[in-house]
């Protein structure tokens, strides 16, 4: 089963699931692998289930591997939180592109210290979902940080498990648009990277890696 979302973040609710909404694509899969645009979040799609395919779970936070996701040119791009509690997340490290991205360390920072309210409860749904059912979810958009800086772009978040197997941390790319990278800054976001959200269950992660 692949679940597709399609909307505006800021319409939708904090916690979304749903079992499935068709966009008229004969085969989902070339959908998604059409959404996606990002070599980066495809190349830590490929690594993450690289690790899952070991031993067909979601991969352990144990099996990260910072000189693998080097060699992949993912290290700048790269953030990891953790579940403290249901619905209370932390990140525990973030790459240099992110810090820069929003203007500030990142690592030790919780999703209300970062982005503005509405986005804030959006994250903690997107990732309570990707822990909750098991599934890796790719979005594009606009994000404003509490800072009000708006970074647009596409980001990738896949669920790592703590030593028990318990789904406890995430990992995931952000490909922002930062300022000094497009000489046509005034570029209107909506065009450039029109909101939209889909989400893949672990066992069909591959089909994003396809076409």
């Amino acid at each position: 089963m692949i679940v597709i979302l399609i909307s505006h973040p800021q319409k939708m609710k904090d916690h979304l699931h749903m079992d499935s909404l068709s966009v008229g694509a004969k085969d989902p899969s070339d959908q998604i692998s059409f959404l996606i645009k990002s070599n980066l979040l495809r190349a830590l799609a490929k690594v993450w289930d690289g690790w899952r395919q070991e031993t067909g779970e979601i991969p352990y936070k144990t099996d990260v591997d910072p000189i693998q996701l080097g060699k992949a040119g993912l290290l700048s791009h790269i953030w990891i939180a953790e579940r403290l509690t249901p619905h209370l997340f932390r990140f525990r490290l973030a790459g240099e592109r992110m810090n820069t991205a929003y203007g500030r360390t990142i690592a030790g920072l919780m999703p209300q210290d970062l982005f503005d309210a509405a986005a804030a409860r959006h994250v903690v749904g997107q990732w309570t979902q990707v822990l909750d059912d098991r599934v890796v979810i790719h979005s594009q958009g606009t994000v404003l940080s509490s800072s009000g800086i708006r970074n647009v772009g596409e980001r990738i978040i896949l669920p790592l498990a703590a030593p028990d197997g318990t789904p406890q941390y995430l990992i995931g790319v952000s490909d922002l648009r930062v300022p000094g990278d497009r000489p046509d800054a005034l570029v209107d976001d909506a065009a450039y990277c029109p909101d939209i959200e889909h989400a893949v269950p672990i066992e069909d992660v591959s089909s994003i890696l396809t076409g």
